[in-house]
């Protein structure tokens, strides 16, 4: 899934439909702010809901040492565009992490990772909301959102992603 940022001039939220995935449904949201101290977009998975069957794979997943996680980044970094600042998700024990990929001083993906999904449950409405400040007053940047499984490296302590997965 990819968002292009398109820096209106006025505060707008736009909802869209996913399409048929692995999650029963869920909306991408977006809503670009700008005022006289600075500008953010936030992007938000909301509705996330799987199915039984998706669950199910999920915790023998985790079983076999894979944590689900989604993460947003911006695909355009090299624009300096955008600079990860929020993110918060109701997914079960979930780990935060802010990285900034090409090392020029900004955040250009925030990733989240359920570190113990053996609670999740089928359809309930999970979310994922992130938020990034704009940091030029032209241009263009582009956000992109994926799911994923991890794997947990036992010597850093850090997720790692092992696989994309589909989200849409």
């Amino acid at each position: 899934m990819n968002l292009a940022l398109q820096v209106p001039g006025e505060e707008d939220r736009i909802c869209e439909p996913g399409l048929p995935s692995t999650f029963s449904k869920f909306r991408l949201c977006w809503r670009y702010v700008n005022n006289t101290t600075y500008d953010w977009l936030d992007m938000d998975l909301t509705n996330l809901k799987f199915t039984q069957e998706r669950i199910d794979r999920i915790k023998q997943a985790y079983v076999d040492g894979r944590y689900p996680g989604l993460d947003v980044k911006d695909t355009a970094r090299a624009n300096g565009q955008l600079n990860g600042s929020y993110q918060t998700s109701n997914y079960p024990n979930a780990k935060y992490d802010y990285e900034d990929d090409n090392e020029d001083g900004l955040i250009d993906e925030l990733e989240m990772v359920s570190t113990d999904p053996r609670t999740m449950q089928a359809n309930y409405d999970y979310y994922f909301w992130t938020t990034f400040d704009h940091q030029k007053q032209s241009g263009t940047g582009q956000l992109e959102g994926s799911s994923h499984a991890s794997t947990k490296n036992s010597f850093t302590g850090e997720y790692n992603t092992w696989a994309y997965e589909d989200l849409c």
